[in-house]
C-alpha cells in the first residue's frame, strides 16, 4: 500500500476487504498503489485475472496490462467488457517503462472477465554445423564447429547426438560449466552453460576414431545438433598426404565446391578436399545423411641427393656425407643409407631421429614421427690409410630404397699431399661453385 497519506491503521477483513485510514483529507486526486501475487499451477495453466477495486466510488474504469517473464508466454483466452488499447496507452498512464507487454485492455466498470493461458516460452534454437573429416593412415579425425542461434528464450543446456567409435577429445565454448555423455538410445552429449544463453553461441568439437588398417571403403557419421527448428549442415573430407580419398555414395546431401564451404573456407592450396552441403533443414533426432569414401594408401616418392666430402692425411682418410632427401606423395617415418664396411666410427645425424640400427652396410635410421617434403641425413666416419701405397679406391655413403640418386663427390687433400683422379667411371667433373650451399664444401678440392 501507498499514498501521500500514513496507512496507518490499515487493514485486511476477512471479506477481503482493505481499509486506508489516512492522517489527513486528500485533495482531488490521490494514488493509492497495491502490489499482490497468487500461485499458478503447473504449467501450463489458466488463471482468471482478478483485480482490486473500489469500493464507496459513483464510477470505476481503467486499464489493464499483462506481461509475461523471459520463458514465460502468455495468451488471452476470454476477454469480456474489455477493450484492447495500444500499449504505449498504459506506458502514459503508469509511467511503467519496465519491458515489452503481451497486451493491455481498457474496463469500463469492474464487470469483466479476463482469462488467461500460462505456458513456458521454449526456445527456437537455429544451427549450423561443419563436420571436418581429416583421414590418415591410422585415424580419423573430427572437428566440429556449431554456431547457434538461440531465439524467443535462453538455454541452459546443448544436446549433442555423437557419432558411434568417435572418442570426444575436447570441447570447447564460452561459459561452459560442465559436459556429461550419456547413452539414450543412442550417445548423447550434454553441455551445461553457467548462465542462461540467448543469440549467437559457439560451440567446437574434437574426436578421433582409431582404427588398425586403413579400411578401403570408409563409412563417415558426423556431431549432430539436437533440438533445434532449423539445423544447415556443410562436410569436409580431406587426408593426410599418405592416403588418397574420393566419394564412393552419399545420400541425404549434395556436392559442392569446397570454397561454398560455411564459416572457414579451405586455404589456396589446400590440396584435395571433397565437400558436400545437408539437403534438410528440418529437425532430426539423428542425422538425416549418409557418406561413404573409398580410401587408397599412397606411397611415397623420395628422390636422394648426396654430397660426399673425403678428407685425405697420411695416415687417415675422413669423410662426411649430406644426404639429402626429398619425399613427395606421402611421408615417410624410416630412412636407410648403405655404408661402405671399410668405414670405422660411423656416426650418423639428423632432426627428430628416434633410433639408428646397423645390418651389415646398411643403415635404417628410424625417425620420431614422419617427415616429408626436405629432410637432411648427415653421416661421418673415418678410415685407416694404408702408406704402402699412393692409390687409393673411394666409395661413399648411398642412400637405399630411392627412386633416383644423384650427387657429388669431392676430395681434399691437407698439405703436403696432393690428389687426383687416376679413374672416375660414371662421373663428371665439376668445378666447386657447381656444389649446393646446403653442402657446405670448401677449401681445395678436386670434385
Amino acid at each position: 500500500t501507498g499514498g501521500e497519506g500514513r496507512d496507518e491503521g490499515a487493514k485486511l477483513n476477512e471479506t477481503q476487504i482493505l481499509v486506508v485510514d489516512l492522517v489527513k483529507g486528500v485533495p482531488q486526486n490521490w494514488q493509492l498503489k497495491l502490489e499482490t501475487e497468487k500461485t499458478l499451477d503447473t504449467l501450463p495453466a489458466t488463471a482468471v485475472v482478478e483485480l482490486p477495486h473500489a469500493l464507496d466510488v459513483k464510477r470505476e474504469n481503467g486499464l489493464v496490462a499483462l506481461r509475461g517473464a523471459e520463458e514465460l508466454g502468455l495468451s488471452v483466452e476470454t476477454a469480456t467488457s474489455l477493450e484492447r488499447v495500444d500499449a504505449e496507452e498504459f506506458g502514459r498512464a503508469s509511467n511503467d517503462k519496465t519491458g515489452p507487454l503481451a497486451g493491455v485492455f481498457r474496463f469500463a466498470g469492474p464487470e469483466f472477465t479476463l482469462r488467461v493461458r500460462a505456458e513456458a516460452v521454449q526456445p527456437e534454437i537455429e544451427a549450423v554445423v561443419r563436420n571436418d573429416f581429416r583421414v590418415s593412415a591410422g585415424q580419423v579425425s573430427l572437428s566440429t564447429a556449431i554456431h547457434y542461434m538461440i531465439k524467443r528464450a535462453g538455454v541452459f543446456t546443448l544436446k549433442i547426438a555423437l557419432p558411434d567409435g568417435y572418442r570426444v577429445e575436447h570441447v570447447g565454448g564460452t561459459n561452459i560449466q560442465q559436459q556429461v555423455e550419456r547413452n539414450e538410445s543412442g550417445r548423447l552429449l550434454e553441455v551445461t552453460l553457467k548462465d542462461r544463453t540467448s543469440g549467437a553461441y559457439d560451440l567446437a568439437l574434437e574426436l578421433t576414431r582409431r582404427f588398425n588398417e586403413l579400411p578401403k571403403s570408409l563409412e563417415l557419421a558426423g556431431v549432430h545438433p539436437l533440438d533445434t527448428a532449423k539445423l544447415t549442415g556443410f562436410i569436409a573430407v580431406s587426408a593426410e598426404p599418405s592416403v588418397a580419398v574420393k566419394t564412393e555414395t552419399f545420400d541425404g546431401l549434395t556436392e559442392i565446391p569446397a570454397a561454398l564451404l560455411a564459416n572457414d573456407p579451405p586455404a589456396a592450396g589446400a590440396g584435395n578436399l571433397l565437400a558436400y552441403k545437408f539437403i534438410a533443414t528440418e529437425p532430426q533426432s539423428s542425422p538425416a545423411w549418409k557418406l561413404t569414401v573409398a580410401t587408397e594408401t599412397v606411397a611415397a616418392w623420395v628422390r636422394a641427393e648426396i654430397v660426399n666430402t673425403f678428407t685425405l692425411t697420411e695416415t687417415l682418410v675422413s669423410g662426411r656425407a649430406v644426404v639429402r632427401y626429398d619425399i613427395a606423395n606421402a611421408p615417410v617415418k624410416e630412412l636407410r643409407v648403405a655404408v661402405p664396411a671399410d668405414f670405422k666410427n660411423v656416426e650418423i645425424s639428423g632432426a627428430n631421429i628416434r633410433s639408428r640400427e646397423q645390418d651389415g652396410p646398411v643403415w635404417r635410421i628410424e625417425l620420431q614421427s614422419p617427415v616429408r617434403v626436405i629432410y637432411p641425413l648427415t653421416v661421418t666416419w673415418d678410415e685407416p690409410r694404408s702408406t704402402k701405397t699412393n692409390a687409393l679406391e673411394l666409395a661413399g655413403v648411398s642412400a637405399e630404397n630411392v627412386e633416383r640418386e644423384t650427387g657429388y663427390f669431392a676430395v681434399f687433400a691437407k698439405s703436403p699431399l696432393q690428389v687426383s683422379a687416376a679413374d672416375a667411371t660414371d662421373f663428371q667433373r665439376v668445378d666447386t661453385a657447381d656444389f649446393p650451399d646446403w653442402a657446405e664444401v670448401s677449401g681445395n678440392t678436386t670434385a
